[in-house]
């Protein structure tokens, strides 16, 4: 930090302040405007005849006069730091001053430090900014969002709104969109957009800024984007694929950077709960089937759990090491095994031509966004009266309600006041995966799950309201039959 001292007459008037404080400024540039024969009048005085200008790079921490003030030779202007701070990067390039920063023309080797590291715009990973320069630039993206009431919501495509299969399929099929990726002799896709869903992107809108969040590569997302939105009114630039994600099996990697200030409004629908870590603001997504025998076709490889070989080690590895020491990439599974790999808990629908989920789904967001507003505006009523008992200099900040908390509340309404029992889907007395699943979900949906059936005689307040089974005859069916 530099103080810059005023050196251009014996005594001066400040006229004009020509810059903001945090403006990068180059060597040379005019800084102010002066009148160094300032009259009795300072009023009457014309526009400075003098300029100042800075003596180098750097950017302007502080003013340390004003316009109007008299100066004199050494009296402090500004307080200035040397050099750029590389606040926003492209392509080893720095926006602000045009500095080429690779070291020796080595692609991402950098001869000198840089404060950017934030990838916020989600098809260009190349453009990067500093983490001061996110945050503002998120907090700008969380009051317009505010203004419009609105919330984020991050879009998966293979399975939620489309299907899409690379095997023969005949042109003459209706609503099929055919495409090729990498030229006339590349394979082709197929892909059959879910029923409703040209309505419900349109309806949602309303509600939601929409991202698209997916495994496929960059080409693939942007040709179905085309095809979802041919005028890019619902999506825009936000695409996020394969080849932008940080993590190549799971998509929470880059949140932070699209997301500076927070997660708190955005919401996401998927038909994979574990590529987001079982996120709580994730509207899980019954999967889409219209091609027979066809999964998810960009779905990730699985990750490879080395067993330990010495005691107290624990590794997790992406893949198994090779003889020479780097990273294979892990062997692609059968078709089968990749198939029924990621199996869902709906279960596998065949081919659908009936399909109206979009229809549910719609209504469960609607849900979320009035729920998060109502609490938004409650929050901002009490903050607006707690001001007038505020003391002098005390801040009554308002904070957004976080959809992490809001999802999982509007999911417990969908079985609240549910007593329920399973019978005869898992073994007696065995804990196992499976059941467990069963259990939480339940429980997620606001159930409450116990092991034996309770009659209205047993307790009032807690009976069986409903009896899980996946077969008939058993104790429990027959029990709760004689019951009623």
């Amino acid at each position: 930090m530099e103080v810059i001292n005023f050196n251009g007459a014996s005594s001066a008037r400040v006229t004009k302040i020509k810059v903001r404080r945090n403006e990068l400024v180059a060597k040379d540039q005019i800084l102010l405007l002066y009148d160094s024969s300032p009259g009795e009048d300072s009023s009457s005085s014309p526009v400075g005849d003098g300029k100042f200008r800075a003596k180098f790079l750097g950017s302007v921490v502080n003013f340390l006069v004003k316009e109007g003030d008299t100066i004199q030779e050494g009296t402090p202007l500004f307080s200035m730091s040397r050099g750029c701070p590389h606040a926003v990067v492209m392509k080893d390039m720095c926006a602000d001053c045009g500095s080429d920063l690779r070291l020796d023309g080595q692609r991402g080797v950098r001869m000198e430090k840089v404060t950017a590291a934030v990838p916020m715009v989600h098809s260009i990973p190349e453009l990067i900014v500093s983490n001061e320069q996110a945050e503002k630039l998120g907090q700008d993206d969380v009051t317009r969002m505010l203004k419009a009431r609105r919330l984020a919501l991050l879009v998966d495509l293979d399975q939620t709104l489309i299907h899409t299969t690379t095997d023969n399929v005949s042109n003459q099929v209706a609503d099929i969109h055919h495409f090729q990726l990498h030229g006339p002799k590349s394979p082709w896709y197929h892909t059959k957009l879910r029923p409703g869903t040209v309505e419900f992107l349109a309806d949602i809108k309303k509600c939601y800024e929409l991202h698209i969040c997916t495994f496929g590569t960059r080409m693939y997302a942007h040709q179905i984007a085309k095809i979802l939105d041919p005028d890019g009114a619902l999506f825009s630039h936000r695409i996020l694929s394969r080849d932008e994600l940080l993590d190549p099996f799971l998509k929470t990697a880059n949140m932070k950077s699209l997301f500076p200030c927070g997660d708190q409004m955005v919401c996401i629908i998927d038909d994979r709960e574990d590529v987001w870590n079982y996120s709580p603001n994730l509207v899980h997504v019954k999967p889409y089937h219209y091609f027979k025998n066809v999964g998810d076709i960009n779905a990730p490889f699985p990750k490879v759990l080395t067993k330990t070989s010495e005691p107290g080690r624990s590794e997790n590895l992406l893949s198994a090491s090779s003889s020479n020491g780097k990273p294979d990439r892990p062997p692609r599974p059968p078709p089968e095994s990749v198939r029924h790999q990621y199996e869902s808990r709906f279960g596998d629908e065949g081919q659908e031509e009936s399909d109206d989920y979009l229809l549910y789904l719609k209504q469960t967001l609607t849900t979320i966004h009035d729920a998060f507003y109502q609490l938004y505006d409650e929050n901002a009523d009490r903050s607006t009266s707690d001001d007038s008992s505020l003391a002098d200099g005390e801040d009554a900040t308002k904070k957004e309600p976080d959809l992490k908390n809001i999802v999982p509340y509007v999911r417990k309404k969908v079985l609240q006041g549910c007593n329920i029992v399973f019978t005869g889907l898992f073994p007696h007395d065995v804990q196992s995966d499976e059941k467990s699943k069963a259990l939480s979900l339940a429980k997620s949906f606001g159930a409450e799950v116990t092991d034996d059936l309770v009659t209205k005689e047993m307790d009032e307040g807690k009976f069986t309201t409903h009896l899980v089974a996946a077969k008939d005859g058993t104790v429990k069916v027959t029990t709760a039959r004689k019951t009623g």
